[in-house]
């Protein structure tokens, strides 16, 4: 074998474990078992774990007392779920930019820290929960004229990265619990649709479209139950959003009238608010 042959050999048998390594590598990038994979949401998940440690070895309160006071969610969380929450709203506070009109910039502070304590509510079951395309929040004082949908509305979601609220209705979203109406989290979950499944196949929104399909067009056609309100009807989409609304807010009649909805969409957001319930129950029982 001449000189020139070794080389060459030795070049395409170097370029083919290359090419192996690089499909490894690839391999396992695609194990993750999230569909958000951004290198931010990684760096974050270690930010993240270093604020969990912060706050527990320096017994800081940080958010404590107003998400106690504001959050059923936050009081049905065990020490260590509340430090985490806490620890995300900090990451996420550095990440979002709000936008608010003059006269509700005074409440800034609390504008953010509802609208974060919701962003972390809905994504608690993620490891990655940042929603990245999502970067602007716009609130307004009250409803407001939207020139996309030609009407004036309480909030919206746009799919380039903005989402606009009124701050009258997150209030009232937060001040009933359980009423089954959030404006919070409706806005939230269309941007949680957006940011995880839109465009994509993913198996548990697969199988939550399945059973959702068929709950609407019975509840559109058959139906005369009340628990999700009429706007529920609109489309999928809306009924994702209400359908969100009610398992944080109703979960326990959610699940005793709709089982497969209810289970389906609590392997879409990765938690269960009824076992999350029980045990608070439990606990206190």
């Amino acid at each position: 074998m001449t000189k020139s042959s070794v080389i060459t050999y030795v070049f395409f048998m170097l370029a083919g474990a290359f090419k192996i390594v690089k499909i490894l590598i690839e391999n396992e990038i695609n194990r993750e078992d999230t569909p958000q994979k951004e290198i931010s949401s990684r760096n974050d998940s270690s930010k993240l774990i270093r604020l969990e440690q912060d706050l527990i070895l320096k017994g800081k309160k940080n958010f404590h007392e107003f998400y106690r006071d504001n959050f059923e969610f936050y009081n049905l969380l065990n020490h260590s779920e509340k430090v985490s929450f806490q620890a995300r709203v900090e990451i996420l506070l550095d990440q979002k930019e709000f936008k608010v009109s003059d006269s509700i910039e005074h409440e800034l502070n609390d504008i953010k820290l509802f609208v974060i304590g919701a962003f972390v509510q809905i994504t608690f079951g993620y490891r990655y929960f940042e929603m990245p395309k999502f970067s602007s929040i716009i609130v307004n004082e009250e409803y407001f004229y939207s020139k996309l949908v030609g009407a004036e509305v309480k909030g919206l979601t746009v799919g380039r990265g903005h989402i606009f609220y009124s701050w009258q209705d997150i209030l009232k979203g937060f001040e009933n619990e359980t009423d089954k109406i959030n404006l919070a989290l409706h806005e939230l979950a269309h941007a949680f649709y957006i940011q995880n499944f839109h465009g994509k196949i993913v198996r548990e929104w697969e199988e939550w479209k399945w059973v959702a399909e068929r709950e609407l067009g019975y509840l559109r056609n058959y139906s005369e139950d009340n628990f999700f309100r009429t706007y529920a009807k609109t489309n999928l989409h809306e009924f994702w959003a209400v359908c969100v609304e009610c398992f944080f807010e109703a979960p326990v009649e959610f699940k005793k009238r709709y089982d497969r909805l209810y289970s389906s969409t609590a392997k879409v957001l990765k938690q269960d608010m009824v076992k999350r319930k029980v045990k608070v129950q439990d606990k206190l029982a």
